[in-house]
């Protein structure tokens, strides 16, 4: 008779197939950090230490953030106290002026001519051609508005702000009193303006 016998280690789920199909199991986690291992420890000339634990780890000591406290309160401004600013070569009287025309578009004061003659000077320094253009108005609005003392110098700025109304008084102002110019600013009239006066001085002569 033949007899058959079994090993256990056939039926033993061991020797089957799907047991070498298996994954192999998962690498440990790292430690977690405890309270007796510090939170990113850093290294610096002075020795080792660790950020306190209201600063994330991921940030370093020159990376962190300043928070201001939340109860700090700002100062409050006076109103009694007094702002000043400085402008060079700008009366206070002229500049509240200009203020006014920053503000409202025009000169509502009234202004003597001596005052229109500095607020047109203050215009082209300050390169405010529409404001420049309403002081030499104003200036032609009144009588006897230049001078020999500035006839010369208003001529020669109405001609390089085109102003060319002004610029026409001042001419005709050089013209009346060229002999009173010629003898005493002599050196701020050049030689072209001494020669184009002269010729049209010559030429109402003729006529």
């Amino acid at each position: 008779s033949t007899h058959f016998s079994s090993s256990p280690s056939s039926s033993s789920p061991s020797s089957s197939p799907l047991s070498h199909a298996r994954s192999p199991s998962p690498p440990p986690l790292p430690p977690q950090p405890t309270s007796a291992q510090p939170l990113c420890p850093t290294s610096s000339p002075l020795g080792s230490f660790a950020p306190p634990p209201s600063i994330p780890p991921y940030l370093s000591l020159y990376e962190s953030v300043k928070v201001p406290p939340k109860n700090k309160k700002k100062r409050p401004i006076d109103p009694s106290c007094p702002v000043q600013i400085n402008i060079i070569d700008v009366r206070r009287d002229l500049f509240v002026l200009l203020l006014e025309y920053f503000y409202s578009g025009d000169i509502r004061e009234r202004v003597d001519k001596k005052g229109l003659i500095d607020l047109i000077y203050c215009g082209v320094g300050l390169e405010l051609p529409d404001f420049v253009q309403l002081c030499a108005t104003r200036l032609m609005m009144e009588n006897n508005p230049l001078a020999t003392t500035n006839a010369v110098t208003i001529h020669r700025m109405a001609k390089r702000m085109k102003l060319h109304s002004l610029q026409k008084v001042a001419y005709d102002f050089i013209l009346e009193h060229f002999d009173t110019l010629h003898s005493t600013q002599r050196s701020q009239l050049t030689s072209v303006q001494i020669k184009g006066v002269r010729k049209v001085l010559w030429e109402k002569a003729l006529q």
